[in-house]
């Protein structure tokens, strides 16, 4: 049975035991000081993409004739329950997906 012991693995008995710090003689800190310094521009980055995608649908459709009347009249008629058809229904998918994105990039982690 004690030959059993000595076989046990000392981290495995140390991680058994539930312990909240397991002393590792400060190779945390000197790992973690060592790490370069990373920026995080992508968030901005991406933020900035969004917005000018937003901005550029937004002028397209106020550009292209008749597109503009298209959408508000196939809202209305989606909130009014007048028509429900798969074309009218294809005007809030562009909608859903530009209030998605701008929705995950204001509560992404900066």
């Amino acid at each position: 049975m004690s030959n059993d012991k000595a076989n046990i693995d000392w981290l495995d008995d140390l991680l058994r035991q539930d312990a909240d710090y397991v002393d590792d003689k400060g190779f945390t800190a000197r790992v973690l000081a060592a790490l370069p310094e990373t920026r995080r521009m992508w968030y901005a980055s991406r933020s900035v993409v969004l917005l000018a995608a937003t901005v550029l649908a937004s002028v397209a459709a106020l550009l292209i004739p008749g597109l503009a009347g298209y959408v508000v009249g196939s809202l209305i008629d989606i909130v009014t329950l007048k028509s429900v058809s798969a074309g009218r229904l294809a005007v809030l998918v562009p909608i859903a997906l530009f209030y998605w994105a701008g929705l995950s990039a204001a509560t992404a982690e900066r």
